[in-house]
């Protein structure tokens, strides 16, 4: 599961918060109604600033050696990974890690 949020879901849905209240505007607005449209325009305006400056992180997936490709049992007594030639535990993990192919999942087939 992805514990980070892509910029752009934030961006759309701020947008189609916003969208929603100006959709809600009688056509004939007037007054306090244009006052709240322009109050949204400049709300979205100003989130999407602030989503712009906010400092990214590198979020990769990690596979741990029980899910990898070049983890393997010798009978049982340890396991070993066939790409460093280390003794690992399942929930270990390097950058070399590539999902078994059972665990990828259709897409990537």
């Amino acid at each position: 599961m992805n514990e980070y949020i892509p910029y752009e879901d934030v961006a759309v849905n701020v947008k189609n918060g916003l969208s929603k209240i100006v959709d809600e505007l009688p056509e004939d607005a007037t007054g306090d109604d244009l006052e709240r449209l322009k109050y949204c325009l400049h709300v979205n305006q100003v989130v999407q600033q602030i989503i712009r400056a906010i400092p990214t992180a590198e979020v990769r997936e990690v596979v741990e050696c029980r899910n990898c490709i070049h983890w393997h049992s010798d009978e049982g007594s340890f396991m070993l990974c066939g790409y460093s030639g280390l003794i690992t535990d399942d929930c270990d993990f390097c950058s070399y890690g590539e999902k078994r192919y059972e665990e990828r999942g259709r897409n990537d087939d």
